[in-house]
């Protein structure tokens, strides 16, 4: 992060983590305190994140043993024939029936 990320839509994430020391600056520098604005934040302490609370994480409503059951349904299930029975893929396209041709390109004189 920079201080330019300070004046971008990730502001805040910018202002957080330097203050909270997640991650520090590209150059090394406190990028936040030399800022008019941000210092002051920072000088006072102003947090806007709590990594301190409590708090409960919510249900997701991921479960990982739905996706092992599925993961075991796939490879019991046979092989499927994708092809027709004359090992055509697109049946449409047999002798008896050619494929259409298609029309010359148009120039500006046709229009």
């Amino acid at each position: 992060m920079s201080s330019e990320h300070l004046y971008s839509d990730h502001w805040l994430l910018a202002y957080e983590a330097l203050a909270q020391q997640w991650l520090p600056s590209r150059d090394g520098s406190d990028y936040v305190a030399g800022d008019a604005y941000f210092g002051l934040l920072k000088k006072f302490s102003v947090m806007f994140y709590d990594t301190s609370a409590d708090v409960e994480e919510p249900d997701s409503g991921y479960n990982d043993e739905e996706e092992e059951d599925e993961d075991e349904e796939l490879s019991d299930m046979e092989e499927i024939d994708v092809f027709d029975s004359d090992n055509s893929l697109f049946p449409d396209l047999s002798p008896e029936r050619p494929a259409p041709t298609p029309s010359p390109p148009r120039t500006i004189d046709d229009i």
